[in-house]
């Protein structure tokens, strides 16, 4: 469809494909744009089905250390993504700020409850009738209030159609980048568990954040959990990684690692990704990417076009979507089962709870042999067995 003021004034239209994707088909919808005005041109093909696939959005931007600036960013790419007939937008890690450095970055950080970029997102959210998975800061629990932070939370936020922030869905990263000069260690305390994966209307999102992608047991337990998962029967559907690769590590390995997490997973990976100098010290290598199940690139947004790290044109504020296909997603899984040996190496449960180290937690029985045998925390039992003289049944070990 569509939409304009004046029909006769269409062939006057200034047209901007915000999907520059090298693998994407051309019957993909085109974000045109005039006189401020945004439209949308869906190709159409006689004699086709619509399509009752959910449609994902993947936004790009280039965040600075201006809260107003990121945010009017981001609800510009809100406002394109509804239009788009999408029913969820993907934007990036530190989509709320990206500083010059560690003070600066504890200094711009506030409370999400009283963050003045999740009030605007969560008002353009309401406002489309979209609902919007962002990278956002949060100050950690426990601090004063009007203090400077001393850490700060690296979190993937979820907001709802309604703008409703869903808390269940809070994901906190848990691994933090430290890489040449750049020490995340320094102001971002990591989480310290996952978050179940939670039902979006494009499917059952796991939520990810950057450098978590370089640890495929996190996507695995999330994914394609074991028995003992809280949800092995809900495994995630999409896997989501918004980011900020640096210009290095893009250009060597961000294809690579989400099309590999997307294969072993058999899962649609969702990463929105910063773009372009963000000040003097730092850029992103954007090309954000959706990737099917079969490990296929849907949508590859624009990158840099320098070694300096400047941002192609129309780079950033970039919008793709995709069809999320959950009946392809169950065709792979169903057609390529993943039988893993859990007899051989430990199962991934995912657990969404930490266990203390002191406490026993029961989790099933086993051989005690295959306990000894593959567990080498519990070589205690040897000696209990020996002091005991147990026999081959069956024994609750964790």
């Amino acid at each position: 469809m569509l939409r304009r003021d004046r029909a006769n004034e269409v062939s006057h239209l200034h047209l901007h494909k915000h999907e520059q994707i090298s693998q994407q088909s051309d019957n993909s919808p085109l974000v045109l744009e005039y006189n401020s005005l945004i439209f949308l041109l869906v190709p159409g093909v006689a004699g086709a089905k619509p399509s009752v696939m959910a449609i994902a959005a993947i936004g790009q931007i280039c965040s600075t250390g201006s809260i107003t600036a990121n945010l009017n960013q981001c609800v510009r790419l809100v406002a394109k993504a509804a239009l788009g007939g999408a029913q969820v937008l993907f934007l990036p890690e530190a989509s709320d700020y990206i500083a010059v450095n560690a003070k600066a970055s504890l200094d711009l950080a506030v409370p999400q409850a009283s963050s003045p970029f999740v009030q605007g997102l969560r008002a353009a959210a309401k406002a489309h009738s979209i609902a919007v998975h962002v990278g956002i800061h949060d100050t950690v629990v426990g601090q004063e209030a009007g203090q400077p932070a001393q850490k700060i939370l690296n979190r993937a936020l979820y907001i709802n159609a309604d703008g409703g922030i869903e808390d269940a869905a809070t994901y906190d990263k848990l691994h933090v980048f430290d890489y040449g000069t750049l020490r995340e260690s320094a102001t971002v305390q990591p989480g310290s568990r996952f978050t179940p994966p939670f039902d979006s209307p494009v499917g059952r999102i796991g939520s990810l954040i950057c450098f978590d992608l370089r640890f495929p047991e996190t996507a695995l337990a999330l994914a394609q959990p074991g028995s003992g998962s809280p949800w092995a029967t809900r495994p995630a559907q999409i896997i989501t990684y918004p980011s900020a690769f640096t210009l290095r590590t893009g250009e060597a390995h961000w294809e690579t690692l989400l099309r590999a997490r997307a294969i072993e997973t058999q899962s649609y990976i969702v990463a929105a990704a910063q773009i372009g100098r963000h000040n003097e010290k730092r850029a992103s290598y954007g090309r954000s990417m959706v990737v099917d199940p079969w490990g296929k690139v849907l949508v590859c947004l624009k990158g840099v076009s320098d070694a300096d790290g400047n941002a192609e044109d129309g780079a950033v504020e970039a919008i793709g979507f995709a069809d999320i296909d959950l009946g392809e997603l169950e065709r792979v899984r169903r057609e390529m089962p993943l039988q893993r040996r859990i007899d051989v190496y430990p199962e991934i449960t995912g657990q969404d709870e930490v266990v203390p180290k002191n406490v026993l937690k029961v989790l099933g029985t086993v051989s005690l042999k295959t306990a000894i045998s593959h567990h080498a925390k519990l070589a205690f039992f040897a000696h209990l067995s020996l002091a005991l003289n147990l026999d081959e049944r069956s024994y609750f070990v964790a």
